[in-house]
């Protein structure tokens, strides 16, 4: 008989069958398991007298229900014992990732827009005028140090399909620098060298100082700063573009607060004191 249909025997019954069976002409267990017709009316009896008569009818009747249809386990199943917890879904390389788990993604650089400002002096009676220029470099290659990455589940909106929400903290470096030049006007024509005294001590004692101040305060641009970094975003282009926001506000910032100190000082008007020449 096929293994998958063999009956338990009940424990009595058996205990009873194997201690009598050595002096008695009984039929096996497994022979009456497996075949009928070793069930006589006498071999019946006989099993009666040696097992009790519960012991051979409850026998008969298990004897009696339909074998369980032979079943083969996939592959993948794993046999597991009557309490044991369920075994747990292997981690493929396509998982997800868990929450806080640390991750590596590339080092995030950034640039500013760079920017310009003039500032000017001059002379009414002579329309003597200085230009001082500024051009702020936007602070170029602003890199965050100490990165660090983890998955997270802080993302709004959540990131679209194979899209990881990334947490990165760090440290935005920037260094900032103008680059400022003054320009003078030149000596106007057809005047005396008396007049031409004149004007060269207004352009050096009066105002070439007002347009060295320019240059000071729109300097004051120049500088390295330090921003701590803790944004959340889809992927490395959101974060990115997190971080580069960051740096555009503080560059802005930076230029508008030189700008605003160096126009603070005009209009600028002086006049050439050329009284004490004659014509």
């Amino acid at each position: 008989m096929p293994a998958h249909a063999v009956e338990e025997v009940p424990a009595p019954f058996v205990g009873n069958l194997a201690r009598r069976a050595a002096s008695s002409e009984v039929p096996s267990v497994g022979g009456v398991l497996a075949d009928r017709r070793l069930l006589s009316p006498a071999a019946v009896v006989h099993l009666q007298r040696l097992a009790g008569n519960s012991s051979v009818s409850q026998l008969l009747a298990r004897n009696e229900r339909p074998a369980e249809p032979h079943r083969e386990l996939t592959p993948h199943l794993v046999a597991q014992r009557d309490g044991d917890e369920p075994a747990p879904a292997a981690q493929t390389e396509s998982s997800d990732a868990e929450e806080g788990q640390e991750i590596s993604v590339p080092a995030i650089t950034v640039d500013g827009h760079p920017g310009s400002d003039d500032g000017e002096g001059g002379c009414d009676n002579l329309s003597l005028h200085g230009n001082t220029h500024a051009d702020f470099d936007g602070g170029p290659g602003s890199t965050v140090t100490n990165q660090k990455a983890s998955i997270s589940k802080g993302c709004d909106p959540a990131c679209g399909p194979d899209v990881k929400c990334i947490n990165l903290t760090g440290t935005l470096v920037s260094a900032y620098k103008a680059t400022v030049q003054v320009n003078m006007p030149d000596m106007p024509g057809g005047l005396t060298e008396c007049e031409q005294g004149k004007v060269q001590d207004f352009l050096d004692k009066i105002l070439l100082p007002h347009e060295k101040d320019h240059e000071k305060r729109l300097k004051t641009y120049d500088g390295k700063t330090q921003l701590p970094v803790n944004v959340t975003g889809c992927g490395m282009d959101d974060l990115t573009s997190k971080v580069e926001k960051m740096h555009l506000d503080e560059d802005a910032k930076r230029q508008d607060a030189a700008r605003k100190l160096s126009k603070a000082i005009d209009p600028f008007r002086r006049t050439v004191d050329c009284s004490g020449c004659k014509s």
